[in-house]
């Protein structure tokens, strides 16, 4: 429920700025939203970087410092839990609803190529082994999750690249090193060897010398595709509740943040509010500290 807020009569409301900020940010959104769904209806390839300045100028909260020189280490490492590794050695991202609409375009069959998996998601990737990849989207979400996903691990890897080349570092440094030597924050220097693992330093070298430039190509996209898909997964789940006698029974999807449930049931969040609250106000970053002024606003 809105919470009524009080006003001087011929006054502005006191939240005007922030409305206009909003509107600016929306605005912006539905205009790369717009811009990369325009290009991909085009029958051949679209190169990544030309979404790139509509990205930037988004200002999105997961990627900050996409218009900045400076890395931005969370916002790669978010790209990197999303998509499978071999994005690194990729060259052409296919996407499509189904295996059959690959077929149909001459792409596969996929069932001859390497299946892959992301760590943080659970979506169907393949590799011919020759720089081509195929995602199967399932819905439109899809496709408003892979596209800035691709879009800001390629603006890191490049910023990243042009650091490395400006200053090099030796073999065998510590995350300490390459945040004094590259920037970024030494936890998040941490993180990345922790996801690359043995291929850290190998990956690296391979940020140093080669630019990304991604290419991606849209098969279809149609509304009834993506029901066709929903019908797919739906019907075993529908089988599974008509077993279980759950067929009029109430249902609730959680997508991707099961965690969310742990705090809403178990009420830990609301028990430690003020611990929160008091970290946030006392060491929090510059944006969880303006969100919870909004908050109490």
């Amino acid at each position: 429920m809105a919470v009524p807020r009080l006003r001087v009569p011929g006054s502005q409301p006191a939240n005007v700025p922030l409305q206009r900020a909003a509107q600016q940010v929306s605005d912006e959104v539905e205009l790369y939203h717009r811009t990369y769904t325009t290009l991909l209806r085009s029958s051949g390839e679209t190169l990544l970087r030309v979404l790139e300045p509509s990205h930037r100028s988004m200002s999105s909260s997961l990627h900050s410092l996409a218009g900045s020189e400076e890395l931005d280490l969370g916002a790669f490492l978010y790209s990197i839990r999303r998509l499978p590794d071999e994005v690194a050695g990729g060259r052409v991202i296919v996407m499509g609803q189904e295996a059959e609409v690959f077929a149909r375009h001459g792409i596969g069959p996929l069932d001859d190529w390497t299946p892959l998996e992301a760590p943080a998601r659970r979506r169907r990737w393949y590799d011919d082994g020759n720089g081509t990849m195929a995602v199967l989207l399932a819905s439109a979400s899809d496709l408003d999750d892979v596209i800035p996903t691709l879009v800001a691990y390629q603006i890191e890897w490049n910023k990243l690249r042009l650091r490395m080349r400006g200053a090099p570092v030796a073999p065998g440094a510590g995350p300490a090193d390459y945040a004094a030597a590259l920037g970024g924050v030494e936890d998040d220097w941490i993180q990345l060897m922790e996801a690359w693992g043995e291929a850290f330093e190998p990956r690296l070298e391979r940020i140093a010398a080669e630019r990304l430039n991604l290419r991606v190509r849209m098969l279809g996209g149609s509304s009834v595709g993506y029901a066709r898909m929903t019908r797919h997964w739906w019907a075993p789940v529908r089988a599974t509740m008509a077993e279980q006698g759950l067929v009029d029974r109430p249902m609730y999807f959680v997508s991707s943040n099961p965690h969310s449930m742990v705090n809403l049931l178990s009420g830990t969040a609301r028990r430690r509010e003020q611990e929160v609250t008091d970290w946030v106000e006392r060491d929090g970053p510059a944006d969880l500290r303006e969100e919870l002024a909004a908050f109490r606003d």
